[in-house]
């Protein structure tokens, strides 16, 4: 009589047809929105009116919402990374820092078009997101945490320490105009419109590459590697890939912020900015990146709103970032199947993606 042996069925092969179909049904939820077109026209429909409200302003109010687009695009970084990967960087100050800074110095100091000094400030930042990348893969959650605070810090150092070319902690004038394909942008509306436009272009980017090959992989990897490896994908490229957009989104950012605020000082790239970043970006994985823009103008407009209360405004503005952060926290959370919360566990959700290669 021969003997019945019972063998546990591992995944398909990377580059077999049933390989990919289980790559596509597991990321299917991942990919498409839960509640539907309607949804996410209404997020675009409400940033649009944002940066319409950009366009028509005048004198600091114009500032104010141009600095908010900027933030907004920054933040559209951390949440790409967040939606996909699944991580949590407290580096972007450090990265809208590079950029800002790429443009003191270049154009500042060196004369440089904007474009080449964006160029430098990008591959610099691009850089920096490639060690984060590679740190990632063998790191967990919370110390990946750990570690982009720590780059933040350095960056904040470097910024005040380089006094010859930053200013160090007193500061330094930026050039308050910008060349750009033919165009002279030397006015406070001009320049908020462009970053304005940075931040749409964000967001669509953001909105494209989340649903590309590359973005799949990029969810695969951040929640399962053996999903990842089903799909052929590596997942020290994916890590790599979402950390360098992530430092990219911010090194852009920082490269309008500068001539749209002529003053520039290491306390505005503080850890505090990253946390407004991180904020913002949680805002931007519901539904549509688009919803960053909305969420940075409303900061910005909630900021200026309690400049006129008094020595309180901080308590009070410290508070309401608490109580919104911590129920946005918790929600992504449940969303991308954190069953232990925002920091529970380094590999989140990776059992039920698992099962999902596993079991097919």
């Amino acid at each position: 009589m021969k003997s019945e042996t019972t063998t546990t069925a591992g995944p398909p092969a990377p580059d077999s047809i049933a390989g990919r179909a289980v790559l596509r049904r597991g990321l299917s939820r991942h990919t498409g929105s839960r509640v539907g077109r309607i949804s996410i026209w209404g997020c675009w429909l409400l940033a649009v009116i944002c940066v319409g409200w950009t366009a028509t302003v005048s004198g600091f109010q114009m500032t104010v919402l141009g600095t908010a687009m900027v933030f907004a695009a920054a933040s559209i970084g951390v949440g790409l990374q967040l939606k996909t990967l699944k991580l949590l960087s407290l580096a972007q100050g450090a990265m809208l820092g590079i950029g800002a800074y790429g443009q003191l110095i270049l154009t500042g100091l060196y004369h440089w078009d904007f474009l080449s000094a964006l160029v430098v400030s990008v591959l610099i930042a691009a850089v920096v997101g490639i060690v984060l990348g590679m740190a990632s893969v063998r790191v967990c959650t919370h110390y990946y945490i750990l570690l982009t605070a720590a780059v933040q810090a350095i960056g904040a150092a470097c910024m005040s320490g380089l006094v010859s070319l930053t200013g160090g902690a007193q500061g330094a004038s930026t050039p308050g105009t910008v060349s750009l394909l033919g165009l002279h942008l030397d006015s406070i509306k001009q320049l908020s419109i462009l970053a304005a436009v940075v931040a749409v272009v964000a967001a669509l980017l953001a909105d494209v590459i989340y649903r590309t090959a590359l973005g799949r992989r990029m969810i695969a990897a951040g929640s399962s590697p053996i999903l990842a490896r089903a799909s052929g994908a590596s997942p020290v490229a994916a890590n790599i890939w979402g950390n360098v957009l992530m430092a990219v989104f911010g090194a852009v950012a920082g490269a309008v912020y500068a001539p749209l605020v002529g003053y520039l000082g290491p306390a505005e790239f503080s850890l505090g900015m990253s946390i407004t970043c991180v904020l913002v970006g949680v805002v931007s994985t519901r539904v549509s990146f688009s919803l960053a823009i909305v969420a940075a103008v409303l900061l910005q407009e909630l900021t200026q709103q309690l400049s006129d209360v008094g020595s309180v405004s901080g308590v009070i503005y410290g508070g309401i970032i608490v109580l919104v952060g911590t129920g946005l926290a918790l929600g992504a959370g449940r969303s991308f199947g954190w069953s232990s919360g925002l920091f529970g566990s380094a590999n989140p959700g990776a059992g039920a993606l698992d099962s999902a290669v596993v079991s097919k």
